[in-house]
């Protein structure tokens, strides 16, 4: 009996094209198949996540889709091939007049059930030299002896892929567009512990509550500055040497008047920061003056563990903790100048952080929040947030949301450190 193509689903299989390079006797699917050329080469893999959603045939498929990538079908429910010489096959393109097109081969398994992967190439490609396609369309055949019509049809399922970039810029988008994107965008819960000081990182940007369980009377939450510029006002003047401060929009400030002596530790506020913890202290400011230093303070129950009462303009000073930090202020002084002298510096910028390297000056945010019955609600700092009480020994446990999206990118750096592709 000859070999007839059937059907497998009630439409029409589209009408093939010959392709010019075949090396054919005949237009038969078989002859296509044995003498189609390599399909082999493809383009190196990227990270991909996956999905999938089930198709009909003959099915027009909306998708982005990378040009040396593949598309992977799942195809269930299809008769045994009964007699030697019978297979089934995917007619495949990416254009919808057909011009082009690709037919691959496959065999079921005793269950009826096959994946078959289907190169997507640059020569199927209807545009020269694009770097993707967004569609194509899909045939599932036979071409079999003996056999009229198949009873049911089978189901076929394509698992598209998208690349973790795409994602997360889809995922991005649906956070921008939605008024609460926390927690149905892309938010992922944290929980952690610690004594008097915990530190979290990649905090939600989205402002949101952080609930605090602690046996501390109160907490102060901070970003990633840990250093405060505020002036004592019930000190007296010689605590300010004479110096009067004004505060800038971006959260600089600067600081003018006649000196009474060179140097002064201003305010300092209680803190709790652990034994071993690496600070960094910086600052950058503007003065006529030479030799005039602006920086962060740490003292411990038994004196000084961090002072920057030498650290020009631009640079940083680092230490680990020997002991126990229980304040943070800072200093000013004027090394060339003298009591009687009128001076002034202004847009100062000083910051205390955890680290051994300085990073970009972030606007101190601290605020410190009463406990009541063993719990505080306080409000999230991003991207980096640091919980203490003022004295040692408290308990806390903090509970918000982390960026999902940084999470994401943390992995993906992960994965290029690792030598992998995105």
């Amino acid at each position: 009996m000859s070999k007839e193509v059937v059907e497998i689903f009630g439409n029409a299989i589209p009408t093939p094209v010959k392709i010019p390079d075949w090396n054919q006797t005949d237009s038969t699917k078989s002859d296509y198949i044995k003498n189609k050329p390599d399909l082999s080469k493809k383009a190196d893999k990227t990270i991909r996540l996956t999905k999938t959603k089930k198709i009909d045939n003959y099915a027009v498929v909306t998708d982005t889709i990378p040009v040396g990538s593949e598309i992977v079908v799942n195809v269930t429910g299809l008769p045994k091939l009964q007699e030697e010489g019978d297979f089934y096959y995917v007619e495949y393109g990416f254009e919808e007049s057909h011009s082009l097109f690709e037919v691959i081969s496959f065999t079921p398994d005793d269950e009826g059930n096959a994946t078959v992967s289907l190169p997507v190439t640059s020569d199927l490609v209807p545009d020269a030299g694009a770097d993707v396609v967004d569609m194509f369309w899909i045939c599932v055949a036979a071409e079999l002896s003996g056999v009229a019509e198949l009873a049911e049809p089978p189901t076929v399922e394509y698992i598209g892929t998208e690349d973790i970039a795409d994602a997360v810029e889809r995922h991005e988008t649906l956070i921008n567009d939605m008024s609460d994107g926390l927690v149905k965008g892309f938010g992922v819960p944290f929980d952690v512990t610690g004594t008097s000081f915990v530190s979290i990182h990649k905090v939600h940007p989205k402002e949101h509550d952080v609930e605090i369980a602690t046996d501390a009377e109160s907490v102060t939450v901070l970003g990633k500055n840990l250093c405060n510029h505020y002036f004592d006002d019930a000190k007296t003047d010689n605590f300010r040497a004479g110096l009067s401060k004004s505060n800038n929009d971006d959260g600089s400030f600067n600081l003018s008047g006649k000196l009474t002596q060179n140097y002064r530790y201003c305010s300092e506020m209680p803190i709790f920061i652990p034994k071993g913890t690496n600070l960094v202290a910086s600052g950058c400011w503007e003065t006529p003056h030479d030799n005039v230093f602006v920086g962060a303070v740490v003292r411990s129950a038994n004196g000084i563990l961090l002072q920057a009462n030498n650290t020009p303009s631009g640079q940083s000073k680092s230490v680990t903790l020997t002991e126990d930090a229980i304040s943070v202020g800072f200093i000013f002084r004027f090394q060339n100048n003298s009591a009687g002298d009128t001076v002034g510096i202004n847009n100062i910028k000083i910051q205390l952080e955890i680290g051994s390297v300085a990073t970009e000056w972030e606007e101190y945010k601290g605020i410190t929040y009463p406990v009541e019955d063993g719990k505080a609600t306080v409000k999230s700092v991003s991207p980096t947030m640091n919980i203490t009480t003022p004295t040692s020994g408290a308990s806390i446990e903090a509970k918000g949301y982390q960026d999902g999206l940084a999470v994401i990118d943390e992995l993906k750096q992960a994965i290029l450190s690792l030598g992998g592709n995105i």
